[in-house]
């Protein structure tokens, strides 16, 4: 775990950085203008079938099942692989990215586009997107395992493919 820390130390600074730059010197800029544009535009193009398809998309990434799939991962990793090496470092990565989210969130504080929101979210900061570190931290980590134990080809190209749609 020790071994984890100055790379989640670094995240963390990386996380705060961007942060602080698309929040201060990067403000009034040409990409913040064209993400507002971009977010409003999506918000008037809005339909009830494109809608339940984000919402469903966005499900893999939510608190709950991210809880819940990294539970049922925890329980299937020890099983099948027979040691707590890969269940922990999959706990430890996703305990770490709550941390880092969480910490980046209180000390960048960006807004939320002000556009009318579709679900029932907690009001917490723009940046960074907590189903975006959950997803990315949870599926990176289990196509990692995956990549580790297997040399078949399909598979990792599967672990691989499902980890970044997700």
């Amino acid at each position: 775990v020790e071994r984890l820390i100055p790379g989640a130390v670094l995240v963390w600074l990386v996380m705060c950085a961007v942060g602080y730059l698309l929040t201060h010197p990067l403000a009034d800029a040409g990409f913040t203008r064209w993400e507002v544009g971009l977010d409003r535009w999506f918000s008037q193009h809005r339909s009830a079938g494109w809608n339940t398809i984000t919402n469903i998309a966005s499900l893999a990434g939510d608190t709950p099942a991210a809880i819940g799939i990294s539970v049922v991962a925890f329980i299937v990793l020890r099983l099948v692989v027979g040691r707590w090496r890969e269940p922990l470092v999959l706990a430890v990565s996703m305990i770490g990215e709550v941390g880092i989210f969480a910490s980046t969130t209180i000390v960048v504080g960006r807004s939320r586009p002000t556009v009318a929101h579709l679900d029932g979210s907690p009001p917490t900061s723009s940046f960074p997107s907590g189903h975006t570190a959950a997803s990315t931290t949870l599926y990176g980590v289990l196509a990692v395992i995956v990549f580790a134990h297997t040399s078949r080809a399909g598979l990792r190209a599967l672990a691989v493919i499902l980890a970044t749609v997700i």
